[in-house]
C-alpha cells in the first residue's frame, strides 16, 4: 500500500492566483538576504539541453551564506558556441553581478570549450580564477569507467545474478518478510 503524499501539488486556480507572485517576492527576499553584507562571490554557470531540444545557460551565484539561482539564457539563436562566446558571457555575467570587485571566482561544467573560455577568462579578468566543475568531472570519469569491457562484464554478471534471485519465489518471499519487519532495512530500500 503507497504512503500519503505529504506534498499535494497546487491545483490550477491556485497557479492562476497570488501563488506564482508569492513565490516570486519569496525568492526576490531570499536573494537579497544572501547578498546583504556580502563581498565575496562565485559565479557558476551549466548548459542544457531542454526538452525542446534548445540549449540554454543557467546562472547561479554562490556565496558563504548559500547560493541561489540566478537565471538561464536560452541559446537557441546562437550560431556558434565557441570558446569566444563563452568568454563574453561570462565577463557579462560577472559584470552584471558587482564585477571582480565581489565575484572571485568562476565554476563552469568541463566540455573543451569552456576549458578554454576559462583560461581567457582567467586572462581577461586577472583577478578572478576558474574552475572547472568537480562533480562533471567525477561523473565523466565514472561514464568512462563504466564503459570499460571488464566493468561491463561485471555488470551484466550482477544483473544476471540478481535476476536469478528474483525469479526464486521462495528468497523473494524471505526477503519481502524481513523487509516488513525491519523498518531501517525497508527505509533504505524505499529511499
Amino acid at each position: 500500500e503507497a504512503e500519503p503524499m505529504a506534498h499535494k501539488p497546487p491545483q490550477p486556480h491556485h497557479l492562476r492566483g497570488n501563488l506564482l507572485t508569492n513565490q516570486d517576492t519569496r525568492v526576490k527576499k531570499n536573494k537579497e538576504e544572501l547578498l546583504k553584507d556580502t563581498d565575496c562571490r562565485t559565479n557558476s554557470s551549466d548548459g542544457w539541453d531542454s526538452a525542446a531540444k534548445t540549449h540554454w545557460l543557467a546562472q547561479s551565484q554562490i556565496t558563504e551564506k548559500g547560493a541561489f539561482f540566478e537565471t538561464a539564457v536560452d541559446t537557441t539563436g546562437v550560431d556558434t558556441m565557441d570558446a569566444a562566446y563563452i568568454t563574453q558571457f561570462l565577463l557579462d555575467y560577472t559584470e552584471a553581478s558587482g564585477g571582480t570587485e565581489v565575484v572571485n571566482a568562476t565554476v563552469l561544467d568541463s566540455p573543451n570549450v569552456n576549458k578554454k573560455a576559462l583560461r581567457d577568462y582567467e586572462e581577461e579578468t586577472e583577478i578572478c580564477f576558474a574552475l572547472l566543475c568537480l562533480l562533471h568531472i567525477v561523473g565523466l570519469f565514472f561514464k568512462d569507467a563504466f564503459e570499460l569491457p571488464a566493468l561491463k562484464n561485471l555488470f551484466k554478471l550482477v544483473n544476471t545474478t540478481a535476476n536469478k534471485f528474483r525469479n526464486v519465489k521462495w528468497l523473494r518471499e524471505k526477503l519481502e518478510e524481513v523487509i516488513e519487519k525491519d523498518p531501517a532495512v525497508k527505509a533504505l530500500l524505499t529511499y
